[in-house]
């Protein structure tokens, strides 16, 4: 555990020694999610894994706060963890982190892996979808998180995904509710719903970020669409894109083994990254 400044304790993991990397979550997640993609990069990485605020089940990450209180915590753990350069890995949510991080701390991620990254272009539409969420969430019964799931996993997975398990929604409740107080969920959602009001989006999000990146997308992903990581792409002149069949948005769940693949094939084949994992 470490404390963020406002007092908030944080869990985290670290495994592997070398290059610092940092995975970062999704909303409706939890460290643990990481724990198969991070065993197949603690070979090559000092593998970072960690809770974000609201995320498992406590009571103290507060609300009313935007994704920017994310990005700080993820500069304190790694001031706390004394990390400077790394490479960052982000889902979803976490790719939003990684990308706001980046534009106020451009010298620190020497690579980023983004999957299923968020289009600016498109904030009221995310906050349309976000804001559903947020309803169906206030709108579940106490201790019955089935109507918030039923909205949240169309946009998550696609059909072809959830629809071979008749039992997967009611169980994906049951996951959450262990694993997730309401209350922390709801502030999470409210962060990123906060975090696309557009004048704000205009004013943080338009500097060029010069990072090395990998997009990863899924070809059914109806949350973060790939025909428009055009626009995303135009903000990282060195980046480059995979869009991966048949999947949906959590490319790390649908597709794990193809996702890990994407990771290491960025990565271990960068002979500029490995010298300079070679030299410090």
């Amino acid at each position: 555990m470490f404390r963020t400044d406002d007092g908030v304790a944080l869990a985290y993991d670290v495994r592997g020694e070398g290059l610092p990397l940092v995975l970062v979550n999704g909303l409706p997640d939890t460290k643990d999610g990481w724990s198969s993609t991070a065993g197949v990069l603690a070979p090559y990485f000092r593998v970072v894994t960690y809770n974000l605020r609201n995320q498992g089940m406590v009571e103290e990450g507060g609300d009313g706060y935007r994704t920017e209180r994310h990005v700080r915590d993820l500069a304190q753990l790694l001031a706390h963890l004394r990390i400077g350069q790394f490479v960052g890995v982000g889902l979803s949510m976490g790719a939003r982190i990684l990308a706001d991080f980046t534009q106020t701390q451009p010298d620190q991620p020497l690579r980023l892996v983004l999957i299923g990254a968020s289009n600016e272009k498109l904030a009221p539409r995310y906050r349309a979808i976000f804001k559903s969420w947020l309803h169906a969430l206030e709108s579940s019964p106490p201790h019955d998180l089935l109507p918030f799931v039923e909205t949240f996993v169309p946009w998550a997975f696609n059909p072809g995904y959830f629809s071979r398990d008749p039992d997967f929604f009611a169980r994906y409740a049951k996951l959450l509710a262990a694993t997730h107080t309401r209350r922390g969920l709801g502030a999470n959602i409210a962060a990123i719903v906060a975090s696309y009001d557009p004048d704000h989006a205009a004013r943080s999000r338009l500097k060029p970020i010069a990072t090395r990146t990998h997009f990863v997308q899924g070809e059914y992903d109806f949350l973060t669409p790939p025909q428009f990581i055009r626009e995303m792409v135009e903000l990282f002149p060195r980046s480059s894109v995979t869009v991966i069949p048949g999947c949906g948005h959590n490319v790390r769940v649908s597709e794990p083994r193809r996702l890990e693949q994407e990771i290491l094939d960025f990565l271990v084949r960068d002979d500029e990254l490995m010298e300079y994992e070679y030299e410090h």
